[in-house]
C-alpha cells in the first residue's frame, strides 16, 4: 500500500461525509469542529467531534477506551481491522486503485532506515570512539554495534 492512496482516500473521503454515509451521523455546529452522536456506542448526547480542516475525530463519551483518530483509524474501529484492511475497504469505495509491492524490488521503510543509520554510525570516528572505548562507561564491541545493528 502506498502512501499516495493513503493522501487520496482521505482527500476525496471527508471525515464528515464518511460518518454521514457509513452511519447516518449528523453533525451541527460552526467553527472548526462539528458535532454529532458518536456510532460506536450508546449515545444520547453529541460527544463526537470531527475537525474537518484537520482530518480528525474524537469521542468524549463513551468510548472506552477513549478513541480518536483520523479517517483510517475510525475504519478500523468499524471494521475491526487492521490499517492495510481499512485502507483496502476505503479505497475500493472511492473507486482508487491502490499498488501492491512487487517482492524484492523496494525494502520495508524500517529496513532502509535501520541500513541507513548503522552505515551513519559506521562512518562517524567520533561516534564509533565514543561507543568502543574500553574507558568510557559504553565499551561496546564492533560485534555488538554490528549484530544489533546500531545506528546515530
Amino acid at each position: 500500500m502506498n502512501a499516495n492512496a493513503v493522501e487520496e482516500v482521505k482527500r476525496l473521503w471527508r471525515l464528515p461525509q464518511f460518518f454521514e454515509e457509513t452511519f447516518g451521523t449528523k453533525f451541527n455546529g460552526s467553527g472548526a469542529n462539528l458535532l454529532g452522536l458518536c456510532p460506536f456506542h450508546q449515545d444520547e448526547n453529541p460527544s463526537l467531534s470531527v475537525n474537518p480542516e484537520a482530518g480528525v475525530w474524537k469521542c468524549f463519551g463513551g468510548c472506552s477506551p477513549p478513541t480518536g483518530g483520523d479517517l483510517l483509524t475510525a475504519i478500523q474501529k468499524h471494521l475491526g481491522c487492521d490499517f492495510q484492511e481499512a485502507l483496502k475497504w476505503a479505497a475500493e469505495r472511492q473507486g482508487i486503485q491502490v499498488e501492491k509491492p512487487v517482492a524484492g524490488k523496494t525494502k520495508p521503510p524500517l529496513t532502509t532506515a535501520v541500513a541507513e543509520y548503522h552505515s551513519r554510525l559506521r562512518s562517524s570516528p567520533e561516534a564509533m570512539a565514543w561507543l568502543t572505548d574500553p574507558q568510557g562507561r559504553r565499551g561496546l564491541t564492533l560485534e555488538t554495534i554490528a549484530r544489533f545493528r546500531l545506528g546515530w
